[in-house]
């Protein structure tokens, strides 16, 4: 009988810093009794025995406060791990244990995991998994596979089940979700050593900062170092779809296209209310409280630096806010980094009691480039009642008008022209009794010019029947 430490031994690809043991030899048979092997910051304790012709090994062993990093460090897993009874067999250039581990603090990227309880075999260079089981809340995940010790590579099935979305690792600060999400996938490593798979995730209630954003199923998969997403989400707050999503592991480059339909403006603007910030209160009160229904189709690409957003198509109908309405807008154009061009962009407002539909048309192009930031805008107005404009300051005078107009700016936006013509006619300001008042004025506005920081104005202006000549300069406010 010797009692005896080892230092520094390596059992297959699994380094043993220290070890401990009483060792009994009799015959071809070593006995190492009251073993205690630093394992990590954990260890593990037991009897074991050596057949020394053979080199064959048997044993029962416990395992005590294993950290999970200290078994597969490759893996996003920290905690503490433990096993009353380990079985050990193989031989010493070969070992293998298998037992019924059960886990504790276990936290994988970010996700606390409760009940964790898993059948595992480890043979030196891997270790294999079957029956895992953990709680995520209410949620049950389990999985099954193999991972390789120092190599990374395996194969992982995995099953989700009434998973609580609260429970995921966001900012809780700018988010807050809720529904459950229930779901499947196979990863495995290729060839190459690189981690492929698909799983198909269901969604139940989801919800974003009380937003109802509803059920749907979502793909995600790996391949090629690539993430791919799609799927969508539907409520009756509107649909959700995105037809596909890339996103590239080492590069960062993302592309993919999303679509919506009848989806709820303010439901949106309550799931990103934590991050609206705007400088003006007003302002803020506006975008708040805004309500209608948008739909888009809204294509994007991210390369390097580079970027670009293609929107398609993208209708807003029955917006209102502050108890005004202000009307449909539709919504064409593509922009990136250093170029927009606005293609189409059409307000449509209906009428304030018995006036008439205004609309507005724009369209434009800005460019960039080390010289200067070029900008080129055409815009029309019909029938247009600046009244809605108003909506952006508070306490102003209530007033209509008709506008009708026409008007071009371009140039470097340091040293912006323009031209313009327009008639103002229906002028109208509500009364003291509540009642919209006719003002006998009128103006015809046949040149109207921008340069060097000054508005030129020529027309005619006709009020109570007498008309006469309208000259103005007017210095930029900017």
């Amino acid at each position: 009988m010797i009692d005896s430490t080892v230092l520094d031994v390596s059992v297959g690809e699994v380094s043993i810093p220290k070890g401990t043991a009483t060792l009994i030899y009799s015959g071809n048979q070593v006995t190492a009794r009251d073993l205690n092997v630093a394992y990590g910051l954990g260890a593990i304790t037991g009897n074991v025995q050596l057949e020394l012709d053979s080199q064959r090994l048997t044993g029962l062993l416990r395992g005590n406060d294993l950290f999970v990093a200290d078994l597969v460090p490759q893996l996003p897993i920290v905690g503490k791990i433990g096993a009353e009874e380990v079985t050990l067999s193989g031989t010493i250039s070969e070992p293998l244990l298998s037992g019924r581990m059960t886990g504790r603090d276990i936290l994988v990227e970010g996700v606390e995991l409760a009940g964790v309880v898993a059948d595992l075999k480890v043979n030196g260079s891997q270790v294999q998994f079957e029956n895992a089981v953990a709680k995520i809340g209410a949620g049950t995940v389990s999985a099954s596979g193999m991972v390789g010790i120092a190599s990374g590579t395996g194969r992982v099935e995995f099953a989700i089940e009434n998973l609580p979305l609260d429970k995921l690792p966001v900012d809780q600060e700018l988010v807050e979700l809720a529904g459950e999400v229930d779901g499947e996938g196979i990863f495995e490593t290729d060839a190459t050593g690189a981690w492929v798979g698909s799983s198909t995730l269901r969604f139940e209630g989801t919800e974003v900062n009380d937003f109802d954003a509803g059920s749907g199923v979502l793909q995600v998969g790996i391949r090629d170092g690539l993430v791919t997403l799609s799927g969508g989400l539907s409520s009756l707050q509107g649909l959700v779809e995105v037809p596909e999503a890339i996103y590239g592991l080492e590069s960062g480059d993302v592309r993919g296209e999303l679509w919506v339909t009848n989806l709820e403006v303010a439901g949106v603007l309550r799931a990103a209310s934590r991050q609206i910030r705007l400088p003006d209160i007003q302002s803020e009160r506006v975008v708040r409280d805004l309500e209608g229904l948008v739909s888009a189709e809204i294509a994007f690409n991210k390369s390097g630096e580079d970027w670009r957003v293609d929107v398609r198509s993208l209708v807003g109908q029955k917006f209102e806010s502050l108890g005004r309405q202000l009307g449909n807008i539709e919504l064409q154009g593509v922009g990136s980094a250093n170029e927009v061009t606005l293609a189409k962009l059409e307000w449509r407002i209906p009428a304030e009691e018995d006036g008439r539909e205004s609309l507005a048309t724009i369209k434009g192009d800005w460019k960039r480039s080390e010289e200067s930031d070029f900008v080129s805008i055409t815009g029309r107005f019909v029938e247009f009642d600046p009244y809605v404009l108003s909506l952006l300051a508070e306490d102003v005078p209530e007033f209509h008008a008709d506008v009708n107009a026409d008007f071009i700016v371009e140039g470097d936006t340091k040293n912006l022209v323009g031209q313009a013509s327009a008639e103002v006619s229906g002028v109208q300001i509500r009364g003291e009794e509540g009642r919209l008042i006719d003002l006998p004025i009128e103006a015809n506005l046949s040149g109207i010019e921008f340069a060097n920081d000054q508005f030129d104005i020529l027309g005619k202006l006709k009020f109570r029947g007498i008309e006469g000549d309208l000259v103005v300069m007017i210095p930029s406010p900017l």
